[in-house]
Formats: structure tokens, C-alpha cells, sequence
């Protein structure tokens, strides 16, 4: 295991590791997307911190905004069970279909099973939130070249 400086010194003055958790916080608390989204998860099931679903959702929000697409998928989750938000089809249906125009395919199942719930105006304003609350994805970067992918 490759293990950061901080990290090394950390372990010599306390002889404790850092957790998953401390990590993803850590990586978090930088910006990091896929951290963001993890950490999230990691706070709506109570693994390695308390269980606390409205700080899962802000979490996600902060990785979704990034373009995230599992954090996308969450939200629409989050919003289906009304788990630290409130239960609405039409946010549930934005955020699956941003994660699904990724290519998310659990966003893609979800968003089709709740559309045969929906009437047409509700899809009418899952799309329009959908593009309003959404950004694009950002095009990734390769690490080993830098070039756009």
C-alpha cells in the first residue's frame, strides 16, 4: 500500500492509519469529484462515519455539480425515497437523466421505470430541470498524455 507523507508522519505520532473515510475526506474536501460522491454514499449508509443523509446529499450535490454521473444517480435515488430531501418524481427523473445521458446505465433503468409513473407534464419538467440544474459533463483528461479524452 502506498501511503502519502502526511499520512507516514501521521501513523509515527499517533500509530493509527488513516481510515477510508479520512481519505475520501481528505480528497473531498479538495474538490475531488469522485470522492465527493463516495464520501456521500459512504454518509448514506453509515460506513465509517455516522449515517446522516442530509450531509449524503450535500455531498453528492457538490459532486454532481461537477458532472458527476453517480452522484447524478444518487440524487435521483435520494429524491425517489425522500432520504434527506423531499420525495419528488421530477427532480428524481433530472437527475437520472443526466446520469443516464452520460451513460449511467442504473440512471437509465431508473429514470425508464418511473416515467411510466409519471404524466407528461411531469416528464416535461423533469427534462426542464434537468437542463437547468445539470451541467454538461467536463471531458476528461487522460493522466498519462494530458490530452482531452
Amino acid at each position: 500500500m502506498f501511503m502519502r507523507f502526511i499520512d507516514v508522519l501521521r501513523f509515527f505520532e499517533t500509530g493509527k492509519l488513516p481510515t477510508k473515510t479520512e481519505a475520501l475526506f481528505r480528497n473531498a474536501e479538495k474538490g475531488n469529484a469522485v470522492a465527493q460522491a463516495n464520501l456521500g454514499l459512504c454518509y448514506s449508509k453509515g460506513d465509517g462515519v455516522h449515517q446522516d443523509h442530509k450531509e449524503a446529499i450535500r455531498w453528492f450535490r457538490l459532486a454532481a455539480r461537477q458532472g458527476n454521473s453517480r452522484a447524478q444517480f444518487y440524487l435521483g435515488c435520494a429524491h425517489i425515497a425522500g432520504e434527506g430531501v423531499s420525495k419528488c418524481c421530477e427532480r428524481a427523473y433530472a437527475y437520472f437523466e443526466a446520469a443516464a445521458v452520460q451513460g449511467d446505465q442504473d440512471a437509465a433503468e431508473w429514470r425508464a421505470t418511473i416515467m411510466k409513473k409519471m404524466t407528461p407534464e411531469q416528464i416535461f419538467e423533469g427534462n426542464r430541470l434537468a437542463q437547468e440544474e445539470n451541467p454538461k459533463p467536463k471531458e476528461r483528461m487522460s493522466p498519462a498524455r494530458g490530452r482531452q479524452k
